[in-house]
This record gives structure tokens, sequence and C-alpha cells, in this order.
């Protein structure tokens, strides 16, 4: 795709706004805002090397993107809720996977109207929702994230079914199934949320979560194929095949492995070794990599990239344990980059990422899904074009969010399909989580002059953000990363002193950069408290 002109924009009702390189704004976008689409964009700014720079700061990218989240809606949904069984009102994503122009609800006489995909979206808006809370301390954050859960939970298949105790991937005006899946559930997508399931039971103690993740990964172990594979399109009630293939079955992979650590032994070992060698031996050799969105069937002939980055990331986690590890994330990324990654388009030099070959338009959720692997290949080579590669998509992703605080999915469909759909809860989720994951990863982005956490080893159990201080509890020991915007004078677990040291090692300490305000803080499992 050619870099596109501001009159290429201007004829399709999409407003490309002008702006100073030295200062992005919007500028008068409000009043232009009921243009034909109702997108608006920033015209790209690019410093003396070239580089893109962010339309607005990260800091003010993530705070809008989650007000939108978690209070910014109610102008669009009047009317327009879904409630829960009991009455209660539920956010306008139960009910709408996607908004048409001008942000209202997608109303066209289309087949996907009413449409959303509880097990495979919802879940990324649970991590998103989950990781904003120990970003920000937020306590609304996590609440939405307990309210996804508790209504999949309470909307599974059946227990005594086939595939029981799995969340649907899709639901139509309140109803399980429909549109592709039709009387048919996907397999994969179960597993995904019963690792959102289990994160909430490491940061709740809610009983309940582990529960429905351990259902979930029984009802994948009884259904997994002596292959080590899953079927992709299953009736879940007999468990009927509807569709066969799916590359993706990294998803079961994880979720053994980490209730195996997690409950330190489950029985689930043999499963995670099954599955895994069977990607190794097929898709990873093969590179048959599809059967993963809900919104298509499968065509032999199309390709994605979502399990295979996914893959990617995993080999790079356990490169000590899997022979050649580094061999094939190399051979997937570099598939990945000649099938998927597209650099002539308007916010070049950032790399472009397409969710499909049956869709092959340029979307910001998959270039920070990309460019969460590229940090993680960062942080094990030390290739500083890695990391370029990863500030370039941040810098790209901060032009989609709209002056109403939304993230669209791109600038294609603003072009391309000018009355189509131009918002997906699911980018808004993945653009906010995978850009708090790859701070965690880079510290060195996240917001100078603001106090966060950035990573943990364990998980947050609570957290509270003080003007000089930061107070927070996990579940496990280990070595954290936080951004300060003061200098910590003394950091304590559970009312002990820790040791400042020039270096991390095996025992408890702490290490802070006086330049960058980083900070890393080894613990043990218990209450942390930083502060001047």
């Amino acid at each position: 795709m050619k870099p596109l002109s501001a009159v290429a924009f201007a004829a399709t009702g999409v407003l490309l706004l002008a702006s100073l390189c030295a200062a992005p704004t919007y500028g008068d976008a409000e009043k232009h805002y009921a243009s034909e689409s109702g997108i608006v964009f920033i015209a790209p700014c690019r410093d003396a090397k070239g580089d893109l720079v962010p339309a607005v700061p990260y800091a003010e990218f993530l705070r809008r993107g989650m007000d939108f989240l978690l209070c910014g809606q109610d102008t669009w949904f009047k009317g327009e809720r879904r409630r829960d069984a009991a009455g209660n009102d539920l956010p306008p994503f139960f009910k709408h996977a996607k908004l048409g122009p001008h942000g209202h609800p997608y109303t066209e006489p289309v087949p996907d109207k009413g449409v959303v995909y509880p097990a495979g979206h919802l879940a990324i808006g649970i991590r998103a929702f989950a990781s904003y809370y120990v970003y920000s301390g937020d306590e609304e954050a996590l609440r939405h994230a307990r309210r996804i859960a508790d209504w999949n939970i309470a909307n599974s298949t059946p227990s005594d079914w086939q595939y029981g105790s799995l969340p649907y991937s899709t639901f139509v005006n309140g109803v399980p199934g429909g549109f592709v899946d039709g009387d048919a559930v996907m397999t994969d997508k179960p597993a995904i949320m019963a690792l959102a399931y289990l994160r909430l039971h490491r940061m709740t103690g809610e009983a309940a979560y582990l529960g429905a993740a351990r259902r979930i990964a029984d009802t994948m172990a009884r259904t997994q194929l002596p292959e080590g594979n899953w079927h992709f399109r299953v009736e879940p009630r007999n468990g009927e095949v509807r569709e066969a293939y799916t590359s993706s079955a990294i998803y079961g992979v994880m979720l053994f492995e980490a209730l195996d650590a997690f409950l330190r032994g489950s029985g689930y070992r043999e499963n995670r070794d099954r599955a895994l060698q069977w990607i190794l031996e097929n898709p990873v050799k093969t590179m048959d990599w599809r059967g993963f969105f809900e919104d298509v069937g499968n065509a032999p002939e199309n390709r994605t990239n979502w399990d295979c980055i996914d893959t990617v990331r995993y080999l790079l986690s356990h490169r000590d344990d899997i022979p050649r590890a580094m061999e094939i994330a190399e051979k997937l990324n570099n598939w990945i980059a000649q099938t998927f990654i597209e650099r002539d388009h308007m916010f070049s030099p950032a790399a472009g990422v397409r969710e499909q070959t049956v869709c092959f338009s340029i979307m910001g959720g998959h270039a920070i899904h990309w460019a969460v692997m590229m940090a993680d290949l960062h942080r094990v080579t030390g290739d500083e074009r890695q990391r370029w590669e990863v500030e370039q998509v941040l810098n790209f992703i901060t032009y989609l969010l709209q002056p109403d605080n939304r993230i669209v999915i791109g600038a294609e469909h603003g072009l391309l399909h000018p009355q189509g759909a131009p918002f997906w809860y699911s980018n808004q989720f993945s653009c906010e989580s995978m850009f708090l994951e790859i701070l965690g990863l880079l510290p060195g982005l996240a917001p100078e002059g603001e106090t966060h956490l950035l990573r943990t080893e364990g998980e947050v159990r609570a957290i509270r953000y003080g003007a000089n201080t930061v107070t927070y509890t996990t579940d496990a020991a280990g070595t954290d990363v936080l951004r300060l915007a003061f200098t910590p004078l003394k950091v304590h677990c559970d009312g002990v002193a820790l040791q400042r040291t020039e270096k991390l090692g095996d025992h408890s300490g702490w290490v802070f950069d006086e330049e960058t305000g980083i900070l890393h803080v080894t613990h043990g499992k218990g209450e942390v408290r930083i502060h001047e």
C-alpha cells in the first residue's frame, strides 16, 4: 500500500489533520468529528532521521484509552446496554464487538450485527484491566476484569457436555453461538480465557477463578487428540467436528504449564508435552498457521500470525529447554515479516502488521502484538534494531487514538471501508494491555516523571500509589521492575529493610538507577513498601 495523502483521506471522509512536529495536536478535531466516517488522524510526524514520533505522549495514550473503557462510553450506548441474569447493566463490550461510523453501534444490516467474542476478545479485556490496575492502582479496572470473568463463568457450556465448562467463542444478541461459529465453539479460545482466570485467582484469591481454569484444562485434556492437538470448531454437546484443523495449540501448552507450575504438579505435564511436540512437528515445519479468528471460516489457503507470534514468545522463554528454540523462533519471525509486515504505508517506517491473508489490512492491535514479540527478542539478543522496531510501533498506534479516546483499528479501515466498523473493542484491549506489557519488558520507555509498577514475577494482590511511596503485595517472591518519580531511600518487605546494592543477586535487595528512575527489587513473598 502506498503512503496516503491528506487529499486521499479527505476524499473518503476521513479527516487528516496537519500537525507541527514539535507538538502534534488534534487542533480543532472535535468540530470536524462528524465527517463521513467519523475518523480523525493527525498527519504523521517524523524526526530528522525520518523516524515516526508519537502523536501524543505514551502516558496520555494509556490514560485516555483506558478512560474510554472505564467510563467514556455512555454517550453512545444509552439504551443499548446488555443486562446480566440479575438485571444489572453490563458494559457495551458485552453486546458489541465493534462500532460503526461516528462511534455508534454497528447498525448496518450485516451478518455480524450484535456479535461479541467472549472467550477470545474479552480474555484480552481481562488482561488489559488487570494490567492497568497494577500500573495505576485504579480499583475500578480490577472490578471490570472480575466482571468479565464472572460473566463468562456463568455463561459457559454445561459441565456435562462433551466440551463442557468452556466459555463460548461467539455470542449473538445475547445468545451463545451463531455467526461463523454456528452451533460450534472454538477449542483454543477457552485456554486463553483460562489463563486470564488463573491470573485473577492469583490477584484476588477467589477460588472460583482457579476452579474455572481447572475445569477448562480438564476438558482440554480429555478432548486432546492422540497426536497432541485439538479440532478447531466442535459442537460442544456431542463433540461433532465442524472444522477440523487449527494451528492454535500454544495456548493449551501455556495453560497446562501454568497450572502445573502454580499447583506444583497437576497431572497436565504429559498433555503439555504432547501439544508442544505437535506444534514443533506440524505448523513449525509446514508453516500452515491458520484457524484462529472467529469471524471467518477456516479456508485452507488462509494464513494467520497470532498464535505463531505467541509460539515465538514461548520458544524464547524456553530457549534453554527446547532444542533449536532460537533457530525455530528466527525462522517463524522471518516468515511473519515476509508474509504480514508492510513498510510502505501512512505511518512508516513503523512496521504495519496485517491481520491474516483473507483480511489483509494493517491493524494497530496486530502491530503491537508483533511488537511485544520483538521486545522479547531484544531482551534475548540485545539487538537495538529490535528495540527501535518496538518503539516505532508504539509511536504508530498513538496516531490511532481519537479525540473521544477510542483507538481505531487502523488507517486502512478508515480509507478502504469508510462505512465499515473502524473500532473494535479487541483492538482497544490489545493496544492497552500489550503497551503495558512492553513497558514491563523495556522500562526505559515508561513515562518519565511518573511512578508505576511495570513488571512482577508474581501477581499483585493489592497496590497503593502515594506521592513518594508505592506499597504492594505479591503472591510470590521474585524480582520486580518499577519506574519512579522520586528517589527511594528505603525498601521494605513485610517490614524488613532490604539492602541497596550495585547489582542484584540471588538474595533480596534493590538497585536504583538515578539517571533513569528505574528500580529493580528482589524480595520474598509479602508486602513491598518503597518510600523516601
